[in-house]
């Protein structure tokens, strides 16, 4: 019995055994078919050659016959043996599912049991999607091993790297693979296995997935973990972050790189792609080729990607699809297959910005083509000018000419037709600001025509709608700002309006209740349902009638405080009357509030873009307050009246920004649809001594061509641009410069210039009435009074010393720390800012501070480049350090007051057209001659002042008396010292003008007289022989140089009051130190000036 039970035992343990067995045997069959798939799925993808192929056949086919004949008397030495073999399969040529090669390398609960938490979700998603390719075991040296330490994912992986990674950490296989299957999905797995002390790597092939559409856990945690990376550390303040190529780059990274890369990584990658892109732009077209195509088929496949992903310009897509199209030149024995390999290896994000940039480049391209006009004959072209029979008939007859002669000889008649046939005769840039005024028209005429035309007949002394129609009737001419009046009272009065269009129903059902039918009282019935109405009356034929004049909108819905669902419900009332009513009222009234509510969208869109106006400007230049103002009234009477040409003259000193205004302004105020603004050009004046560059040359010249008026609409392909003249004040003044002026004239007289010809298309008129001229000029004494008369003048002020601290902080500095990526690390404070503008500026714009504010900026960052940079940033810059980088520069010398009163010196004040002024002492001493005040005139002055000189002396012996002439007739006889000498330093300086009359008269006065002049003031102004003293420009200019040369007491003519209060309310800072005294007369300045 005993051994019957032992042998019962014995036979149930082989069975199980035998179970055990053949459960592992199936589990190697099932491996070596995931073998035999990954092998043909590999050699699919030529990832492994013929030979590997073969081999691996051979090999797969020994194991197949080993488990087929396995001796099951030794049947664990054959398993074993069978183990090995297929693990010498896996790690030579791999296999499909990663999890067979854990269970074959490690267990088969191997991930459960050392896998937790984020570790197992990133586990599962490898074991999901990752193919292994081979594998290897590295064995662990425990006195030197440290796990868990963050390896570069750049450098080359050996042992000791490997063994010091973390878990389950990931590595591209880019660099060590040659085969482009392999470096576009390749990954390298590291698992450690703490128990055996060893460590598997295993090289797989990464599934593509469109991470987007994704759930898994794993990758929407790390996707979010890269966002508020980015945000957490201020990445998007990078001044190369872009928040689309951002998002492109982000919706197309792989798998493959969220498994490799760490949050910082991934950000890196996104600066690398910017700076490669960056540095394509920088390389000509012939350079990026010849890069492209030496380059191997994967860094071909990246810098395709790179410009893709990089779309915010055109041409990097146009380029991209350049280079995809050079693989087929560039590889002719293979022409279709790198193409394919490219394509297809590319994400789903990245094809479809591929299909979009075929689009986009598409476009490009037609848009610089412009369509090959070419390929319309020249006949049909100029039928379909927009022009006169007349113009056309001339260009029939340049087509005649051309046909006549060869192609050598009718090239000429070829370059006329060109230039006519672009010539946009006709066509206006109009923005839409400028249509609403129409649009609100359009919508406001059904509301008035139905009251001209005595349709519309309501009670207009009771009723609501009539006080309003009654209004709306009064209107005239479609005025834009009655109309939004009327338009909002309309819209306030809504409710009443439909209230009494309901009594108007209830008039009209009193008189006729036959014709109400059953569909009228379902349809009311409905509505009331559905909106709630509250009513306890049943509705019949019979009491709808009552119904109807029950309606109350304080009572109408339980819900009272939606408006909008009484009105609602009001509206749908009306409309099942209306079938059974055949009135106007109701196609009116509803008309009413239909148009009513377009107009005051359109209207709340006008207002907000007049409001951006102002903000456009001040973004453009700082300050010039008046003439900003005078440009908004100019933009405003386009979009509230006709959008006619203008011509401005922006009179100014240089640098304060008049072509900023223009340019940056204007222009910018004047935006299309597309946020285009409104073409922009300038014409430089300064020299010109020819008018052929504006209006061209005659047609039968050498070598002739159109002007430059033609050129910019051509160029802009409208009649209406914005043409900037700058440096109108520097035109010659010779007969050819005066041909100049002439063309200006009639160009922006707004009698001529719809008319204006070009020589070179001569009897050919271009209507330029729409266009808008700007003229740029600095000396208005130097323009042509009869152009001038034909200019809208708009000056610009002089810049305060505290209006260019206010432009140096917020608008230089700005603009160069931009250039030279600083960011705060360097603080101009006040007080260093106008000590270089004291010193090492003399103007009244701001072009000579930009230059030296440059040189310190660029001398601070060579420093920091060269590492010799001492202070620590931030740094203050001081006034010691700006006279150390800026020591080869002179200070700017401004003249003095003498530290003595004396006889014969004054003070007087100058300023000239460049902004520029300060103090100038006029200097009296007699001298020998024998001609009785004879006049020695020395310091290059000019003949208006030479003649100021005259005057002075004439006035000033006026002003002695018969004792005092006497006297000095005496002395200057006896000591033949009859002359004067008159001299202005600085002797090499030019001096002219009649503001120092009344300043070299006094000075005459003091060396007759013999009486000292106050050393701490200064006057000016211009003298006549009566003693008065009358007004002078640039007061604002000179008073400012005055005080720079430490003058305490001004004398300036009253007239120029007004020029005083200005400056006053200009200047910021306290000028309680400073006299300012209006003179009438030259007894008036004696009083004050001299010491008596």
């Amino acid at each position: 019995m005993y051994y019957n039970v032992l042998y019962n035992i014995s036979i149930i343990y082989r069975l199980y055994l035998m179970s055990i067995y053949e459960e592992k045997i199936e589990f190697f069959k099932t491996v070596l078919d995931d073998v035999i798939k990954g092998i043909n799925y590999y050699n699919n993808l030529n990832i492994i050659t013929i030979n590997d192929y073969n081999n691996a056949q051979e090999a797969i086919e020994k194991t197949t016959n080993l488990i087929n004949t396995i001796n099951f008397d030794n049947i664990i030495n054959d398993l074993q043996y069978i183990n090995n073999n297929i693990s010498c399969l896996i790690k030579n040529y791999g296999c499909f599912n990663f999890e067979n090669i854990i269970n074959i390398c490690l267990s088969s609960n191997f991930a459960s049991k050392n896998f937790q938490h984020e570790l197992f979700l990133k586990y599962k998603l490898l074991e999901k999607y990752l193919h292994p390719l081979n594998y290897k075991i590295v064995n662990w040296n425990t006195s030197t091993l440290k796990h868990n330490k963050e390896i570069s994912k750049t450098k080359f992986l050996d042992d000791k790297s490997i063994l010091e990674s973390n878990n389950l950490e990931c590595f591209d296989l880019t660099k060590s693979a040659n085969n482009f299957i392999i470096r576009v999905y390749g990954i390298k797995v590291i698992i450690h296995d703490y128990n055996n002390k060893k460590t598997l790597v295993i090289d797989n092939i990464c599934d593509e997935l469109l991470l987007s559409n994704s759930c898994n856990t794993y990758i929407i945690t790390k996707k979010n973990n890269i966002t508020n990376y980015i945000n957490e550390t201020g990445a998007v303040s990078n001044e190369l972050f872009n928040k689309q190529i951002w998002s492109n780059f982000i919706n197309n990274l792989s798998l493959k790189d969220l498994l490799i890369y760490n949050n910082q990584e991934i950000y890196n990658k996104y600066i690398f792609l910017i700076t490669q892109v960056n540095s394509y732009n920088q390389k000509t077209l012939e350079s990026l080729v010849q890069t492209f195509i030496t380059s191997d088929l994967f860094n071909q496949r990246t810098i395709i990607i790179q410009l893709l992903l990089f779309d915010t310009n055109v041409e990097n897509l146009y380029i991209a699809n350049l280079l995809f199209d050079l693989l087929i030149d560039s590889k002719q024995n293979n022409t279709n297959n790198e193409q394919k390999k490219i394509y297809n290896s590319l994400s789903w994000t990245c094809k479809k910005h591929f299909k979009n940039a075929l689009h986009k480049t598409l476009e490009y391209s037609n848009e610089l083509l412009n369509f090959d006009s070419t390929k319309i004959p020249l006949e049909q072209q100029i039928c379909l000018m927009k022009v006169s029979t007349n113009v056309k008939e001339k260009a029939m007859q340049k087509l005649k000419e051309l046909n006549s002669k060869s192609e050598d000889y009718g090239s000429k008649a070829r370059q006329y037709l060109d230039g006519l046939l672009k010539i946009p005769f006709n066509i206006y840039k109009e923005e839409d600001v400028l249509k609403i005024k129409n649009e609100i028209n359009d919508l406001i005429n059904p509301l008035i025509n139905p009251l001209i035309n005595n349709k519309i007949t309501i009670n207009t002394n009771t009723s609501t709608i009539g006080v309003l129609l009654n209004e709306i009737n009064a209107i005239e001419n479609n005025n834009v700002i009655k109309n939004i009046a009327i338009i909002k009272k309309i819209k306030s009065n809504n409710s009443t309006i439909l209230n009494e269009l309901l009594t108007l129903i209830v008039n009209y059902l009193e008189k006729n209740k036959k014709k109400i039918n059953v569909m009228l009282v379902k349809s009311i019935t409905n509505l009331r349902i559905e909106y709630g109405v509250n009513s306890t009356n049943k509705l019949t034929k019979e009491n709808i009638v009552q119904f109807i004049k029950t309606i109350d909108l304080d009572t109408l819905i339980q819900d009272k405080n939606n408006e909008s669902k009484n009105l609602q419900y009001l509206r749908e009332v009306i409309l099942i009357f209306k079938q059974l009513i055949n009135s106007d009222y109701f196609d009116y009234l509803l008309t009413i509030e239909k148009n009513v509510n377009e107009i005051v969208r359109k209207n709340e869109e006008l207002v907000k873009y007049i409001n951006t106006f102002n903000k456009i400007l001040d973004s453009a230049v700082y300050g010039h307050k008046n003439a900003k103002l005078q440009i908004e009234r100019i933009l405003g009477q386009w979009i509230s009246g006709e959008s006619s040409g203008y011509c401005f003259g922006f009179e100014g000193l240089p640098g304060v920004g008049k072509t900023s205004l223009a340019k940056k302004g204007i222009a910018n105020c004047l935006k299309d649809k597309n946020n285009s603004p409104r073409p922009f050009s300038l014409i430089a004046l300064g020299g010109s001594c020819n008018g052929s560059i504006i209006d061209g040359h005659n047609y039968t010249y050498v070598g002739s061509s159109w002007g430059k008026i033609v050129d910019i609409l051509i160029e802009h392909k409208c009649m209406n641009p914005i043409i900037f003249i700058d440096e109108l004040d520097k035109v010659s003044q010779t007969e050819h410069g005066k041909e100049i002026i002439g063309i200006l004239t009639h160009l922006v007289d707004s009698t001529q210039n719809t008319n204006f010809q070009d020589k070179y298309f001569s009897a050919i008129d271009l209507d330029l009435s729409k266009a808008l001229f700007i003229f740029s000029y600095n000396d208005v004494e130097l323009i042509d009074k009869i152009l001038l008369d034909r200019i809208h003048r708009i000056k610009f002020d002089t810049l305060m010393l505290h209006d260019k601290i206010i432009i140096v902080k917020d608008y230089l500095l700005p603009e160069l720390f931009t250039k030279f990526r600083f960011n705060n690390e360097l603080i101009f404070q006040d007080n260093v800012i106008e000590f270089i503008i004291e010193h090492y500026t003399n103007e009244s714009g701001v072009r000579k501070l930009k230059e030296v504010l440059f040189e310190i900026v660029s001398s601070i960052n060579l420093e920091l480049l060269k590492n010799n940079f001492i202070h620590e940033l931030p740094y203050i810059i001081s006034i010691e350090y700006i006279e150390e980088i800026l020591q080869n520069r002179q200070k700017i010398r401004h003249l003095t007051i003498n530290e003595n009163s004396e006889i014969g010196v004054i003070n007087g004040l100058w300023a000239n057209s460049f902004g520029n002024s300060g103090i100038l002492h006029i200097e009296c001493k007699f001298f020998h001659s024998s001609t009785f005040l004879d006049f020695k005139l020395t310091g290059m002055q000019g003949e208006i002042m030479k003649e100021s000189m005259s005057v002075a002396k004439t006035l000033a012996l006026s002003l002695l008396t018969n004792e005092e002439l006497n006297t000095v007739t005496k002395v200057l006889e006896e000591s033949k010292l009859q002359g004067i000498h008159i001299h202005v330093p600085e002797g090499a300086t030019p001096k002219d003008g009649p503001s120092a009359g009344a300043a070299i008269a006094i000075a005459l006065y003091s060396l007759l007289t013999k009486r000292k002049i106050r050393n701490t003031v200064a006057i000016t102004g211009e003298l006549c022989l009566q003693g008065k003293i009358t007004a002078i420009g640039g007061l604002d200019l000179k008073i400012i140089g005055g005080m720079r040369g430490g003058v305490s007491t001004f004398l300036y003519p009253k007239t120029n009051y007004k020029d005083y209060d200005i400056f006053c309310k200009k200047y910021n800072k306290d000028l309680s130190k400073y006299l300012f005294i209006e003179v009438e007369n030259i007894n008036d300045a004696l009083r004050e000036i001299i010491i008596y």
